[in-house]
């Protein structure tokens, strides 16, 4: 087991505010929040402030964890369990890693060139996010998409978050050795095709995928000649 540190007194409250004042949720919904939290607090009160999280490993190494865990519940509850702290938003989290070598890229790539001006549409995503999303999303889904802003905002993080992961750029499927045909993640995250090739020919994207190309292939190289060990290992794929 992994244990969380739990706010006791920011739950209680919690369990009050869902059963008094909030009106956000359905009421399965509301009941399975509530019997969450319940949980949780009993645990934390007989261990004095803790919550035990069984521990679920993955194969390719990352860990999670079975039944009732801060990775699980919904955000509200995690807030309310953990209390006063910070919380780091994971989509972003591989951009801003990979950005941290992007000082000494730029170097390499246009030395008369600051990694500011070089990678300008990666550090618009990470610093200035409403922009970036607010430029974004009117290029690709215009004025009469009849979709919901909040939805159009979730459908471009998902697809910057697999241009950032090394997803293909294109609207191309391809086919599988056992001949099952495969379409790019970006094909399943926006479907309508016009919006898609909107969205791939909006220039802080072309930006964005070109700087992510840059970083992926200098990281790679970086490993292939520190690590080559690893890199021509069958973990890389």
């Amino acid at each position: 087991f992994d244990t969380a540190p739990i706010d006791i007194s920011s739950l209680e409250a919690y369990i009050v505010w869902l059963n008094t004042k909030t009106s956000k949720f359905p009421p399965a919904k509301l009941q399975a929040l509530t019997s969450q939290a319940m949980q949780i607090l009993a645990v934390a009160k007989y261990t004095n402030g803790f919550f035990p999280q069984r521990r679920k490993p993955s194969e390719f190494g990352r860990m999670y964890y079975a039944g009732v865990s801060v990775q699980n519940v919904d955000k509200t509850l995690r807030r309310a369990m953990l209390g006063n702290c910070w919380e780091y938003d994971v989509r972003a989290a591989v951009i801003t890693w990979k950005l941290t070598f992007a000082e000494d890229l730029a170097k390499k790539l246009d030395p008369t060139k600051s990694y500011q001006q070089q990678f300008w549409a990666s550090i618009l995503y990470v610093t200035g996010r409403k922009e970036f999303m607010r430029d974004v999303r009117a290029e690709t889904f215009g004025r009469d998409s009849g979709l919901a802003v909040d939805f159009q905002d979730s459908l471009i993080k998902q697809a910057v978050t697999a241009i950032g992961f090394g997803a293909r750029a294109n609207n191309n499927g391809w086919r599988e050795a056992n001949g099952e045909w495969v379409n790019p993640s970006l094909v399943s995250l926006i479907q309508n095709q016009e919006e898609r090739e909107r969205f791939l020919s909006c220039p802080i994207v072309q930006q964005f995928i070109r700087e992510q190309a840059q970083l992926d292939k200098y990281l790679a190289d970086g490993m292939k000649e520190e690590m080559p060990d690893v890199y021509f290992s069958p973990l890389v794929t």
